[in-house]
């Protein structure tokens, strides 16, 4: 009789999994998940290995190995039998055992890929340590595996679960057409991935730090009702909230991540007690308008994941095809809602032959991802989040910060959730005195610091603390800061242009002083005239609306002079930071297609812009120079 009891295809997230576990087979497997049972009472152990061992005989995907076909397509092979993965130990570091579990990897052409090691503390108090690979279970599999081995532990027989076969058939009959179609729509005319940390690739994966806060049961309750009150979900604003804090880390407006769905169709009969993996990971695109209001964001956001809902089973790796830009997305968000009820596990009866209960004490869980940030969120009396972080690229500071204007954000939306986007103030009184005053000392900043619309973090290195699980501490009843100024996403005022309010000003003041850089002094007449002047000498480089003006200056008031030169010519400003490797230089040059360079310096890279120099250095222009004549100082 053949030793393999049946062939399956992969679900999409399979299919990913099994990929990074053969990507680096020498790195640590961050797919690794862990459950941790506290035991306490009389123990039979026999009885609970007996069960582990019943556990395997009715589920035939726990017996599953992973292989590829000659033609490369990857299969999972049911194997009839296979040995109980069962060891004891007796000592008093169970969380070493635990660690130690988690580090060895599995196999995944050596069934069963998941271990179990009890670990003996004391008379009447064991530790029950489940390691799993990811590949064979969701989040919402585990548990019910649990309640299933104690109702087996006390002689029962639990009713059947529908195999996870029939929803790997499911997958099957799926139009595909359809799914891809709903996809492309959803993602068209994106202009590129979001990513946090973008020279990520090459880095092998690594455990993640993690940081956890917990919202006060007077907020999570506000919150509560805010979403009740709008039939908002839970996860919307999760979802919402985490996008805002991408566009502000990354400068855009419209910002993709990672969102793990359930993956269990309502119309597979039995699917809410199937064991397997069934979870996917699927792009979520938001778009910001700071016009909006809160409530108007999360409404929207909630409506067009609706119309995605269906589609969730395709993969993630053929939904980003569709734009042809690769990853989408390094960031991710998941709602843990998990059918672990410890009160009804609590007493788990008697084992053959022994006297008294087991009772289950408590129990702790453990996964990751390959992301460098993953947020988790647990519903309760208290909501709790939890941030997970790689800290070789994100130091445990940065993600404390993180998280901490997340909870922010949460609290916005619970206090007035009609307040416009463009209102919001994320930032905290050390930021904000950070952003107001250490960065506007006098001198030049660095380039990380011009650049970042959140604090530079501290540099990464050997010496980065290790991850914890301490709380973070966030005072659950902190008012709303009021908004600063001017605010983290802003509005343009419904004035004109930036032109006709400035030529208003000098209208009104023009000997008050309005430029003071140093040893120079220029009142609003004669910044006019300087920026008039230089205005007139783009135009005659033929900078038009649109146009963009690449400009390569010290901190100086040439910069606010050429800011305004190009306003006034109807340009758009590229900047040129300085610090930036020449190769960067030539990029952003070629990348944008400005035709003029305005710069107080050499340029010192390759370029094929026209070249406007401030300082009075050569060259300028060569087109100028050949068009030379008087320059008007009026306004354009």
């Amino acid at each position: 009789m053949s030793q393999l009891e049946d062939i399956l295809p992969l679900s999409p997230l399979q299919q990913g999994l099994f990929f990074h576990a053969l990507f680096d087979e020498a790195a640590p497997d961050v797919y690794t998940a862990q459950l941790v049972l506290e035991l306490e009472g009389p123990l039979d152990v026999l009885a609970l290995r007996n069960a582990v061992a019943a556990l395997l005989r009715r589920h035939a995907n726990l017996r599953a190995s992973f292989r590829q076909r000659t033609n490369g397509e990857p299969v999972q092979l049911v194997h009839r039998r296979v040995e109980v993965p069962w060891r004891e130990v007796a000592t008093a570091d169970a969380a070493g055992v635990a660690a130690e579990e988690r580090a060895r990897r599995f196999d995944l052409a050596a069934p069963p890929l998941m271990r179990f090691v009890l670990v003996r503390l004391a008379p009447g108090r064991h530790r029950l340590v489940f390691t799993n690979h990811h590949i064979l279970l969701d989040g919402w599999s585990t548990p019910l595996l649990a309640a299933e081995l104690f109702a087996l532990y006390g002689g029962a027989e639990p009713p059947a679960a529908p195999p996870y076969k029939g929803y790997l058939e499911w997958l099957a009959r799926q139009d595909h057409a359809a799914a891809t179609a709903a996809w492309g729509r959803a993602l068209y005319g994106i202009a590129g991935p979001t990513l946090v940390v973008p020279d990520l690739a090459g880095r092998p994966p690594t455990d993640p730090g993690r940081v956890r806060a917990h919202l006060s049961e007077d907020l999570t309750g506000r919150l509560t009702a805010v979403l009740r009150a709008r039939s908002l979900t839970l996860n919307t604003v999760i979802q919402g909230s985490w996008a805002l804090l991408l566009a502000l880390l990354t400068g855009r407006d419209d910002v993709v991540f990672g969102g793990t769905v359930s993956g269990r169709p309502p119309e597979l009969p039995g699917v809410e007690r199937m064991v397997g993996l069934f979870i996917n990971t699927v792009p979520v695109r938001v778009r910001i308008d700071p016009a909006e209001t809160l409530a108007g964001l999360l409404g929207r956001v909630q409506s067009e994941q609706s119309d995605l809902f269906a589609h969730h089973h395709l993969g993630l790796a053929e939904i980003q095809r569709l734009p042809g830009l690769g990853p989408l997305f390094d960031t991710m968000t998941v709602l843990e809602n998990y059918p672990l009820d410890a009160a009804a596990l609590g007493s788990a009866g008697a084992g053959p032959g022994a006297e008294g209960s087991l009772r289950l004490a408590g129990s702790s869980g453990t996964d990751a991802t390959h992301y460098p940030l993953a947020l988790a969120v647990v519903p309760g009396g208290r909501l709790s989040l939890r941030l997970d972080h790689r800290p070789d690229v994100i130091p445990r500071a940065d993600a404390i910060r993180l998280l901490n204007r997340l909870t922010r954000l949460l609290k916005a939306v619970a206090a007035d959730p009609d307040r416009p986007l463009a209102r919001l103030d994320l930032l905290s009184a050390d930021e904000r005195a950070h952003v107001l005053h250490d960065w506007n000392d006098g001198t030049t900043p660095s380039l990380s610091s011009a650049l970042s619309p959140v604090p530079a973090p501290p540099p990464v290195s050997s010496t980065t603390a290790p991850a914890s699980s301490a709380p973070v501490a966030v005072p659950p009843s902190a008012p709303v800061p009021p908004p600063a100024s001017p605010p983290a996403l802003s509005v343009p005022p419904p004035a004109a242009t930036i032109a006709a309010a400035f030529a208003e000003q000098v209208a009104r003041t023009p000997d008050a002083e309005a430029v003071v850089s140093g040893a120079t002094s220029l009142t609003y007449a004669e910044l006019n005239g300087r920026a008039n002047l230089l205005a007139h000498r783009l135009i005659g480089l033929g900078v038009r609306a649109e146009i963009p003006v690449a400009v390569l200056l010290e901190r100086s008031a040439d910069v606010v002079v050429a800011t305004l030169a190009i306003a006034k010519a109807g340009g758009a400003y590229v900047p040129v930071h300085h610090g930036h490797p020449a190769d960067r230089m030539s990029w952003v040059m070629a990348d944008t297609g400005a035709p003029v360079l305005v710069t107080d310096r050499d340029p010192g890279f390759g370029h094929a812009a026209e070249v406007v120099r401030l300082d009075g250095g050569p060259p300028d222009s060569p087109r100028e120079e050949a068009e030379a004549g008087p320059v008007p100082h009026n306004d354009p």
